[in-house]
């Protein structure tokens, strides 16, 4: 039996579709290296969780500070562009 792959784990948080899908974010340790990860997971017929069979992602946390404000300005560009108003209340991105 192989040994878990993450010498550290610890999810940050959850996104549930409601489509029996959610997507989970953890920050993940392996030989000193630190990895934000992505991953969707679906809900089992019993009503258990389990990853997908996708690769999902996983950044190194050196590369997250270059990449959050091309996230931070994608989300705003949709919602310029599409004209929906959201309350990005707790949910915003700090600027870094």
């Amino acid at each position: 039996m192989a040994g878990k792959f993450w010498e550290k784990e610890k999810t940050m948080g959850e996104v549930k579709t409601g489509t029996g899908k959610k997507y989970v974010v953890s920050r993940n340790e392996r030989k000193e290296q630190v990895y934000i990860s992505f991953k969707e997971w679906w809900e089992t017929d019993d009503g258990n969780w389990a990853p997908s069979k996708k690769q999902g992602i996983n950044v190194p946390i050196e590369l997250m500070e270059e990449m959050l404000p091309m996230v931070n300005d994608a989300f705003i560009e949709f919602y310029e562009e599409t004209g929906d108003e959201f309350d990005i209340g707790e949910a915003a991105l700090r600027e870094y």
